[in-house]
């Protein structure tokens, strides 16, 4: 019985951490790729209150089919191992989302675990 709960235990743990490139943290993700670094969301460093990561889909290709990258760049949020929110570039591969707009997102995240 005790190693049925382990292994369970593992497995579930193993699923949720799967679900998210950081884990059970708070994170702003930017999926990206080199023919478009012209579009590179520079300010993502400036979000606070959460880690951030950047995705090249085309040095990680399996990244694209897991999170569902279409059209890049593509920003994520993730918060305890789920996506919570999504940003879709526009048809330019140009992301139409602000700095404000994503620092929003976290911080109503953040709030939400209070």
């Amino acid at each position: 019985m005790k190693r049925l709960f382990i292994v369970a235990l593992m497995l579930f743990g193993a699923n949720v951490y799967s679900q998210s490139p950081c884990g059970y943290d708070l994170c702003v993700v930017q999926f990206n790729a080199p023919w478009n670094e012209a579009n590179d969301v520079e300010w993502l460093n400036k979000v606070s209150d959460c880690s951030k990561k950047r995705i090249c889909i085309e040095t990680d290709p399996d990244a694209a089919k897991k999170y569902k990258i279409y059209a890049v760049p593509t920003i994520i949020i993730f918060d305890d191992g789920e996506e919570v929110e999504r940003f879709s570039p526009n048809i330019m591969f140009e992301t139409d989302a602000t700095r404000e707009e994503i620092q929003e997102a976290v911080d109503e995240e953040v709030m939400s675990d209070f």
